[in-house]
């Protein structure tokens, strides 16, 4: 039987210090039909609309989405909340997050029809750094009156280097956008985001708030990531 056609954006992020870098990963994008077929939105942090032309070849209707000084409603941890904010934008069902270093070596699919039943889907992942955000997600969590029961962790644990617990990852992540929008509702309430990282906030409200989520290998789907442009570069190189 032939796999539905899912319905999602690619959103992705780019500041100058990852610019060379996704000038390297990005041809290889377009390589997997999935993602070259997804309206692409890219949140561009302090970067000039000119340093950003080369994305039309590959990407020629993509929606650059200004953050940082550009935009009045994102203080601090900018780059983090836009990933939240950015929603409002978005008209699919669904959204991936696919991060700017991330690359493509085979045109594989990245996402199925069971992986739309979730309301995130990403990378597995064994800890959270630090360990003190869990404890101030829950913090957070009691002050907005978040709906649900807090991760267990002590005041011993919270103080070390990692916080071990079974969660995702989200160099590769995909979110229905609904469940999105619920979180950056509770964030409004608190007038800000409670820790700078996209994937803990969003893993730690679907254990939460108990939606559905799920892990997922990408690297068995042909993805890998590398914050090394030197290993990029080999890598990309032929592909």
């Amino acid at each position: 039987m032939p796999q539905e056609k899912i319905d999602f954006a690619v959103v992705t992020a780019v500041s100058p210090g990852y610019l060379e870098k996704m000038k390297l990963t990005l041809p290889t994008w377009v390589k997997k039909p999935q993602v070259k077929a997804a309206p692409l939105y890219v949140l561009a942090y302090q970067m000039k609309m000119e340093e950003l032309e080369f994305i039309r070849d590959y990407f020629p209707n993509f929606v650059v989405i200004p953050v940082g000084i550009n935009h009045p409603e994102l203080k601090k941890w900018d780059i983090f909340r836009a990933f939240f904010f950015h929603t409002q934008y978005i008209k699919n069902p669904l959204w991936a997050k696919i991060d700017c270093d991330t690359f493509f070596k085979d045109d594989q699919d990245l996402f199925d029809d069971k992986d739309a039943t979730f309301d995130l889907v990403g990378n597995g992942w064994g800890y959270t750094k630090p360990a003190i955000w869990v404890q101030q997600l829950n913090q957070w969590a009691e002050k907005i009156k978040l709906p649900g029961l807090p991760i267990p962790i002590t005041d011993q644990q919270a103080s070390e280097r990692i916080f071990r617990y079974k969660r995702i990852c989200s160099w590769i992540c995909l979110h229905k956008t609904n469940f999105t929008r619920e979180i950056w509702a509770w964030c409004l309430g608190n007038n800000d985001i409670p820790v700078p990282s996209h994937d803990t906030l969003a893993w730690y409200m679907a254990e939460r708030l108990l939606k559905p989520w799920n892990k997922k290998n990408f690297r068995k789907l042909g993805a890998d990531t590398s914050s090394s442009l030197r290993v990029i570069k080999r890598a990309t190189t032929g592909i």
